[in-house]
């Protein structure tokens, strides 16, 4: 059952070009299997959710995924408390989503996911949310 605020979904980089490794190492390893969106993205369902990202753009850390059950109210809720939209609500493969930034430039992005297959970005609609979030630094102690 996804709860709004918790962790939801892992995102992981794998750097440009070793997707097909990091895939056939975890299936080795874990038997991990994996639903592929382009030749960059390949999503698995083991345990939490996740996918590894191959794209040049993509972070060099995990991007950990927040569940928000309405998406509108948690993009208003963001530019109450002074975030910035980065992006406006889009649809994207699996839902609706939009990227901003926290009060300390910390990268996120709040998406809905669908029921619908996942390559039918078309007719995604309002659906539960979730909210991710990547930290682009750290303060040092």
């Amino acid at each position: 059952m996804r709860i709004t605020g918790k962790l939801d979904y892992l995102e992981m980089p794998t750097g440009n070009g070793s997707l097909n490794a990091t895939k056939s190492f975890y299936a080795r390893v874990f038997d991990w299997s994996f639903v592929d969106y382009g030749p960059t993205y390949s999503a698995f369902s083991e345990g939490l959710d996740g996918g590894f990202d191959a794209d040049r753009e993509a972070t060099a850390k995990p991007l950990p995924v927040l569940y928000a059950a309405k998406l509108e109210e948690t993009l208003a809720a963001v530019t109450e408390a002074g975030g910035t939209i980065v992006k406006p609500i889009f649809a994207f493969p699996g839902g609706r989503r939009f990227h901003f930034t926290d009060l300390r430039a910390t990268n996120l992005r709040s998406g809905a996911t669908s029921s619908l297959p996942r390559s039918d970005v078309s007719k995604v609609d309002r659906v539960g949310s979730m909210t991710m979030m990547k930290r682009v630094q750290y303060d040092s102690h």
